[in-house]
């Protein structure tokens, strides 16, 4: 797995698709083709279910180059944690330490994820949102975490730097096709709107789950969350950035027992 910090450092754009998917037919072609109009649309269930569909080992690899190629440019961070999320399930429980590049690339791309949470998270009016969203990715994702706190201290600073080139790469990006849907909703605000305006059902329990569990719909009036004001966001996003090193060290300092 080509670490990111290479794609980058080499000033070249990514492949709009994986090189090795130019000549393996329009079955596979379009599976791209397809994954690319939802990222377009920003349909990110779509997307998940899509992913998960994968029944073998070559189109889980080519769906990882896909995620790997878009993570690269995307505006929005959705592809950065599902990249991050996919290749650490890929990698599995391997102590190869010939793993531990694409280890650093999976711990970048979530350290990525909650920069952009925290910078362009500011924008969103019901600051509930993006912080319940990064919680649940955080916790769910952990173990990802707890490799980057307790990596070398070389590896840290290469996982930094990797992060702080892609906010520089993305920054004016993200501004411009703001990410509202994946940054915004969730939050209380959307749970009122829910139910005011939406459809709710009762589903079984999952594991862990006590009680009755009713889930909550847009129904047919679509959620629209507020934005904070773009060009006082822009400021605070600025200020932000001038304490992103510090910020990032102090995020992967190892937790007091």
């Amino acid at each position: 797995m080509l670490l990111l910090s290479v794609l980058l450092a080499s000033g070249q754009p990514a492949h709009s698709d994986p090189p090795n998917l130019v000549v393996v037919g329009t079955e596979k072609l379009s599976r791209i083709t397809r994954l690319d109009n939802l990222l377009g649309k920003r349909k990110y269930n779509d997307i998940n279910v899509l992913l998960a569909s994968a029944d073998s080992k070559e189109t889980a690899s080519e769906d990882l180059l896909w995620l790997r190629d878009r993570s690269i440019n995307s505006p929005s961070a959705f592809i950065n944690f599902t990249y991050a999320r996919i290749l650490w399930a890929a990698l599995g429980q391997q102590a190869d330490p010939r793993l531990d590049q694409a280890r650093q690339t999976a711990a970048a791309m979530l350290i990525y994820t909650t920069v952009v949470f925290d910078i362009d998270g500011a924008r969103c009016s019901d600051h509930t949102a993006p912080s319940d969203r990064l919680n649940n990715i955080m916790s769910q994702n952990y173990p990802i975490l707890e490799y980057a706190r307790k990596t070398s201290i070389e590896n840290k600073q290469q996982i930094i730097r990797i992060v702080t080139r892609l906010d520089q790469k993305n920054a004016s990006e993200r501004a411009e096709n703001f990410d509202s849907e994946f940054l915004c909703t969730g939050g209380l605000q959307h749970m009122a709107h829910m139910m005011e305006h939406g459809n709710s059902k009762e589903r079984p329990a999952r594991e862990g789950e006590v009680g009755r569990q009713i889930e909550l719909s847009d129904g047919d009036e679509k959620y629209v969350p507020p934005l904070k004001d773009k060009e006082d966001w822009l400021k605070v996003a600025a200020d932000k950035r001038t304490k992103l090193q510090k910020w990032l060290f102090n995020l992967l300092e190892k937790p007091e027992n």
